[in-house]
């Protein structure tokens, strides 16, 4: 598992408008959805996911996490 301090340092270094399009999507809302919620374009919503998977990706990739298996 990511360590939890890995992870809050990721989620604080994403803009103000990437946590809140990251919020929604974690709620389960669609991409139209959250553009709705936050009245801009699906297409800015999926520019924030874009960046948000791209500054995530090495965090995975280099941080010790193990797997468990019920």
């Amino acid at each position: 598992m990511v360590e939890d301090a890995t992870l809050i340092k990721f989620y604080m270094g994403l803009t103000r408008r990437q946590r809140e399009v990251l919020y929604w999507v974690s709620q389960g809302l669609t991409n139209a959805e959250v553009a709705g919620r936050l009245c801009i374009r699906s297409s800015v919503v999926a520019g924030h996911l874009t960046h948000i998977y791209a500054a995530l990706r090495p965090k995975l990739y280099t941080t010790p996490w193990s797997l468990q298996l019920s």
